[in-house]
């Protein structure tokens, strides 16, 4: 019988680590390399194999950890990544979804009718607004002593501004703001 050989001491894991989403992207985001943070309660590595949201961060540490995503198409994304212990246990997280949109509501609108200098009470100036993104809403942003009921516009909107005082607006202005911002 062979004398006995010492061997070093070693831990046996077979646990995955638990990964929890602490702070999602917006679900509609403006920003192109948007920000998300997730809680681990092992140090490893990240696998984005697969994913549409790389981040240059490798790895993770016990706690929560930000990934700041690379640079994003305008797009809706559905992304999972992968949290590796050392051992090489593997924790998929799924990533709330969310959209990315970088792109500003491009806008057109029709003449003011009636012409505004014959408005009289019950047929205030109106005219149609445009927004070229018809898949969401967007609030009306009135300047310039302008104002209307109409607050929001989802591809068109007939605009009718408020009772105004027979006075010129030659500085009445029209703006959007998507959900994006």
């Amino acid at each position: 019988v062979s004398a006995p050989l010492s061997v070093s001491a070693f831990t046996l894991d077979t646990v995955s680590p638990t990964v929890t989403e602490i702070t999602p992207v917006p679900a509609l985001d403006n920003d192109s390399t948007p920000r998300y943070t997730l809680k681990t309660n092992e140090i490893g590595s990240i696998d984005y194999t697969g994913s549409a949201c790389i981040s240059p961060d490798a790895t993770v540490a016990v706690g929560n950890n930000t990934l700041v995503f690379n640079a994003l198409s305008d797009a809706t994304y559905n992304c999972t990544i992968n949290i590796l212990d050392r051992a090489g246990n593997s924790s998929p997280l799924v990533i709330t979804p969310f959209t990315v949109d970088t792109l500003a509501p491009v806008l057109s609108g029709g003449p003011v009718l009636p012409n505004p200098g014959s408005a009289v009470p019950g047929n205030e100036p109106r005219f149609t607004l445009t927004s070229v993104e018809l898949h969401e809403p967007g609030d009306i942003i009135y300047g310039g002593g302008c104002t209307s009921a109409t607050t929001t516009v989802t591809g068109s909107a007939v605009v009718t501004f408020n009772a105004v005082k027979t006075v010129s607006y030659p500085s009445c202005t029209v703006k959007v703001r998507d959900g994006a911002g």
